[in-house]
């Protein structure tokens, strides 16, 4: 029999900006909600993440973008054509950005350590195993659908743990972490061409999967930044109006949008009503008998700066939880000894959890000074010298509590449970970035078409332009230099994109449907180009332009539709981006094998690109025609 879906009463009340606060209260204690804030600390350890963030990327992409250079000897060995061992890059690259969704949710789970270091284990396994198998099937699923689950598992974790580590540096992290992808893309041809050009594919393939392992090593750095917990006040009573958080365990996929979409549980800042109480949970012993205090401002209108005391209290024992209780409860269930071992009830420690998908601002990787929910800087004329220093501080509060969603005493009580099938955090995440009402919004389907367009075409320079330069009896070596071309020219638009974001009344849509013009066009030439001189120029012009695409993203989503829907909006174009990840190469491999040359999909990838590009002009005319039939 279902379970009764969990009501809890929360209270309304509305302030002069009309902005609305929610106060979660329950008649159950169980059923509390907690907000677990955790706040990124712009230094320290989080160098060290960013360089192992680089360092993934490097070797991830590297890996990928290299397997042009392997085409001709697989499918020599496998007997079958080039265009159709370019089907697993394929397969791969679609698997990875289709399963983001539940990589993203296990990583709110389980943690970006755990997730990565899997993921870097079983990406070690599928190129030990590709090495071995000498048909084509086979390949394309052990290399093409294992490996873009693995890919997901370590490209996520790694792409995401950047922006919780930095807040006022996020764009430039971001930024530094994304071009270890180019570098790859640089130094993996070279490497392989010539330090290894004496080996096969399969010794190649066994001595790529150990770098894996290396990935592996290397998450290990990813350690959870322990939060700070905000809780209601006790002292209020009021209330309005009941949120039903979705307590059926039985609930059908149909109800789970309606149940555990992020936005339907409040912020910390609308929980809170403007009088955060933060509770250090990282120092609790240190901080016993210091009468320190943290000035939080309540960042509504009307508000006051609150004096908040840390926490002074030890947490109650049977809250408390390590990794060793828990191995000795699981033991414990198995041999059902509970007349000599008697099971402890625990609980998670408050300290130890975070849930990072919790954050509307979690995929943002521009500068977070440019939200409309980032505090501005007061003027200096009213700034106090008596709190000068204290504005960066409350700053970072006010933004923190604005953009952690609450987790539920549920969810918290789920890390005690040896087991959970589906976990509270994976299905809100789910329910979040599979959201697809969201396609009502014209503006964003635009967005989303194009994003399918350009993903269509976006990854033929990188496989096929060392055949191209065969074809057109360049020499080897020369054309063996093509692609790290393309990783040098990309890693220079990586870096003009990261600039031009960062400056005021820059236009990222703008940049971004320029840049896909400027790669379809020369993509439509280049497939008559014939000089080593015009292939130089292409790959100046492409790889450096192609980059705008994934740097202005998350921008555009934003400015489209706000910072709340941006989880949203992201995983439904990853779906987009996807599935034509799928078909894209495959597509162009039909030109090729149609026409018997490798220009015919350079076609195809121009013209992919202007029509993506075409697709965006008109969306902010779009977007304001959508805004004013709202208001009708």
């Amino acid at each position: 029999m279902p379970l009764p879906p969990t009501r809890v009463e929360a209270s309304q009340s509305v302030y002069s900006r009309k902005s609305q606060a929610f106060r979660l209260k329950t008649s159950n204690q169980d059923d509390v909600v907690f907000t677990l804030v955790v706040i990124p600390p712009d230094g320290g350890w989080g160098w060290v993440v960013l360089t192992t963030s680089f360092l993934i990327n490097f070797l991830m992409d590297g890996t990928l973008y290299s397997m042009g250079l392997f085409l001709n000897e697989i499918a020599n060995d496998m007997q079958t054509y080039p265009t159709r061992v370019a089907y697993a890059t394929s397969i791969l690259v679609g698997v990875d950005l289709i399963s983001a969704p539940i990589i993203c949710g296990l990583t709110n789970k389980y943690g970006f350590r755990i997730i990565t270091f899997c993921g870097g284990l079983l990406a070690f396994l599928v190129l030990l195993v590709s090495s071995s198998v000498k048909t084509l099937i086979p390949f394309l699923f052990v290399f093409g659908v294992i490996g873009g689950i693995a890919c997901a598992c370590i490209y996520i974790p790694s792409a995401i743990i950047v922006g919780f580590y930095f807040e006022k540096w996020r764009a430039l992290a971001s930024s530094v972490s994304i071009c270890g992808s180019s570098c790859g893309i640089i130094f993996y041809p070279i490497i392989l061409n010539n330090l290894l050009s004496d080996y096969q594919w399969t010794e190649k393939f066994r001595m790529l999967s150990g770098t894996f392992l290396l990935v592996s090593a290397l998450s290990l750095t990813f350690r959870s930044l322990p939060p700070v917990t905000v809780q209601p006040n006790p002292d209020r009573e009021d209330s309005v109006l009941s949120v039903d958080l979705g307590g059926d365990r039985s609930v059908l996929i149909s109800q789970m949008y309606s149940n555990y979409h992020n936005l339907l549980y409040p912020t910390t800042a609308e929980l809170q009503e403007g009088t955060p109480q933060l509770q250090s949970m990282q120092n609790v012993k240190k901080n016993l008998s210091s009468s320190s205090t943290l000035v939080a401002s309540s960042g509504y209108p009307g508000g006051s700066s609150t004096a908040v005391s840390k926490m002074s209290t030890v947490l109650e024992d049977e809250y408390e939880i390590t990794l060793k209780e828990k191995y000795k409860q699981f033991w414990r269930k198995c041999c059902r000894c509970k007349c000599c071992c008697p099971v402890k009830t625990v609980h998670p420690t408050i300290s130890v959890i975070s849930r990072p998908m919790y954050r509307d601002d979690i995929f943002f990787t521009g500068s977070v000074y440019t939200l409309p929910e980032y505090p501005k800087k007061p003027s200096v004329k009213k700034t106090v010298s008596s709190l000068k220093g204290t504005t960066s501080k409350k700053s970072a509060i006010d933004y923190h509590l604005s953009v952690t969603r609450v987790a539920t005493r549920k969810d918290l009580d789920e890390e005690t449970k040896t087991f959970v099938l589906c976990p509270e955090a994976l299905k809100r995440i789910l329910a979040t970035m599979l959201d697809f009402k969201l396609l009502r919004s014209p503006s964003f389907v635009c967005l989303s078409i194009s994003g399918f367009l350009v993903s269509l075409g976006m990854y033929i320079p990188f496989v096929y332009i060392v055949q191209k330069a065969v074809e057109d009896n360049i020499e080897q070596d020369i054309a063996a230099t093509m692609v790290t071309g393309l990783g040098i020219a990309n890693l220079f638009g990586r870096i003009l994109s990261g600039v031009l974001c960062s400056v005021p009344k820059v236009d990222a849509l703008v940049v971004t449907y320029v840049g896909l013009f400027v790669a379809g066009i020369p993509s439509i030439l280049f497939a008559f180009a014939e000089d080593t001189w015009m292939y130089y120029v292409f790959i100046a012009l492409y790889g450096s332009s192609i980059a705008t695409v994934p740097t202005m993203k998350t921008i555009i989503l934003v400015e489209l539709l706000g910072l709340d829907k941006l989880t949203n909006a992201f995983g439904i174009t990853l779906m987009f981006q996807g599935v034509s990840s799928l078909i894209g190469l495959p597509i162009a491999g039909y030109f090729i094998e149609s026409t018997g040359s490798y220009s015919a999909s350079f076609i195809y990838c121009g013209c992919t690109a202007i029509l993506s590009g075409v697709l965006l002009m008109p969306i902010k005319y779009i977007k304001h025609w959508e805004k004013g039939k709202n208001r009708l």
